[in-house]
């Protein structure tokens, strides 16, 4: 199906422009409009916009974006929202119908709003901790190492293999033998 929409696209021009742009586009936002800027604005003092972009590029000249795409910290922090407001709704709703069962309703749904919000206020701290620790691996990826060796082999193999597909050149030896071994110096 995705091949044939692909070519779809690319014999409609006009439609592939189009979506092109689209894409491109939200590129940009996501560039310029990122959580991570809040942490470079906090380390560095720059203004938003710039922060957002620097971070956003640091991601990918160190290979954490990467990390970043596979990330399910969010999904799991909403769903532990939606959970915290499930239960909050149906304690406020059994507390409702023994108290007045014509407002079960309105007190069960006051509680999912109540619940959903005291637990997205709590696991804010949980995503603001998740955010300033991929900004401090892209900082310094030795960390990586220190923590998953195995993993940071991985990590430094990919962004390898992606700066030289950018590049379109053979990686330097340099780079390709810098006596690394996940981003830690070889034992």
């Amino acid at each position: 199906m995705i091949r044939g929409v692909r070519a779809w696209c690319i014999a409609n021009e006009c439609f592939f422009f189009i979506i092109n742009m689209a894409f491109n586009f939200i590129e940009a936002l996501t560039r310029a409009f990122n959580a991570f800027g809040f942490v470079t604005l906090a380390m560095y003092g720059n203004n938003f916009n710039r922060s957002s972009v620097e971070a956003w590029e640091l991601f990918q000249s160190t290979g954490v974006e990467a990390v970043i795409a596979y990330d399910l910290s969010g999904a799991v922090l909403l769903m532990a929202v939606m959970l915290a407001a499930m239960v909050a709704g149906t304690a406020a709703g059994v507390w409702g119908w023994y108290v007045a069962e014509e407002l079960v309703v309105t007190v069960g749904a006051m509680g999912i709003v109540t619940g959903a919000a005291m637990a997205g206020v709590l696991l804010s701290v949980v995503e603001g901790a998740v955010t300033a620790t991929y900004v401090t691996a892209a900082e310094d990826p030795t960390l990586i190492g220190c923590v998953d060796a195995e993993f940071a082999a991985q990590l430094l193999d990919t962004l390898h293999q992606r700066l030289q597909h950018r590049s379109g050149k053979p990686l330097p030896a340099s780079l390709a033998s810098d006596g690394l071994v996940g981003g830690v110096p070889a034992a």
